[in-house]
């Protein structure tokens, strides 16, 4: 189970010190299911970054199944914690499902026969679908990335250093750096779908470079057991 206590954790701009957690008590049982809600900034991927150890409180502490998490890093903390980006992207990177659940435990010491007899075993992965057809799963961008051809890019909607998913990136939204950046993002993509709308050529161009690229095999879900 996890314990906090009298959490405190701020964060610098320029100058000034904001305190985006004040004296926070949680008390997560073990098998107990917890869901944080929140409006954008008030401190819920701050609060479970310090559960997980990938940031440090201020003021206050964590126990972990009795042990005080404070002088454990991320590493130590591997084994038995994990963390759920909110972004696929910063996250799941490998071809397929099993291979993608087996990098924990790889990067733990387990060997290779280990790690996948684990994820098969334990349910993660069905063996029955693995062995019938080892297809990439996703319902995310990354996997419609890989049914149609599809581009990205990036308006700069916050001043540099600021990090996403955070109360200072939400701020800055409705700055005028923010209003500026989503202008553009918009102008950006009503000017693509002209292009695309007007030019068949472009489209059948693009379709064709898409076409010859070499991917894997892959299914949006696979619909057996």
């Amino acid at each position: 189970m996890i314990t906090a206590s009298n959490l405190h954790r701020s964060y610098s701009i320029g100058k000034k010190s904001i305190e985006i957690l004040h004296g926070v008590d949680l008390h997560i049982a073990a098998g107990e299911k917890v869901f944080l809600c929140g409006p954008s900034g008030a401190g819920k991927t701050t609060l479970v970054k310090l559960l997980k150890g990938l940031l440090k409180p201020v003021g206050g502490e964590i126990y972990y199944a009795g042990e005080n998490m404070v002088g454990k890093t991320v590493a130590m903390l591997a084994g038995e914690i994990g963390y759920v980006f909110q972004n696929p992207d910063d996250q799941i990177f490998k071809y397929n499902v099993l291979d993608e659940v087996m990098f924990g435990p790889l990067n733990i010491g387990m060997s290779h026969a280990e790690a996948k007899e684990k994820a098969l075993a334990d349910g993660v992965v069905s063996r029955n679908a693995w062995e019938k057809a080892p297809l990439t799963a996703s319902s995310d961008s990354g996997g419609v990335s890989q049914m149609m051809p599809m581009n990205l890019f990036t308006a700069v909607c916050w001043p540099v250093g600021v990090a996403p998913h955070t109360w200072q990136s939400c701020a800055s939204a409705g700055s005028t750096i923010g209003q500026k950046g989503a202008f553009y993002a918009a102008k950006v993509i009503a000017a693509t779908a002209y292009d695309l709308y007007t030019q068949p050529e472009l489209r059948k161009e693009i379709q064709d470079e898409f076409d010859a690229q070499d991917r894997e095999p892959y299914a949006p879900m696979y619909d057996g057991e």
